[in-house]
């Protein structure tokens, strides 16, 4: 007769078996995110999904730069400004990431 295999089960003859433990899911670990001026990896720059947020983003720069214009035509000049610098950020920024470089965030 073959020898029996252990099955982990620490119960008495007769007795239910013991529960096993439970095992916690594996976790998922993320890297952390790229600082601004740090490059872009390679793999988000790939990707699908990145080529369509810059064209997002560059059709929202361009009706920035058109808000801009047409304060600017209208006389409004402390809302071109305001406008103007803001439209020249977002087009920094799209130049710098659709270079590969984390752009600097603005926000606190």
């Amino acid at each position: 007769m073959p020898a029996a295999r252990p099955t982990g089960n620490t119960a008495e003859p007769g007795q239910p078996p013991a529960a096993e433990p439970a095992q916690a899911a594996p976790s998922r670990r993320f890297e952390p995110l790229p600082e601004p001026g740090e490059p872009i990896p390679e793999e988000v720059r790939k990707s699908w999904w990145w080529k369509i947020l810059l064209a997002f983003w560059f059709v929202w720069n361009l009706f920035v730069s058109a808000a801009a214009i047409a304060s600017g035509v209208e006389g409004e000049w402390t809302t071109f400004g305001i406008i103007g610098i803001a439209a020249i950020g977002f087009w920094l920024g799209l130049l710098m990431a659709a270079n590969g470089i984390v752009p600097p965030s603005f926000t606190p």
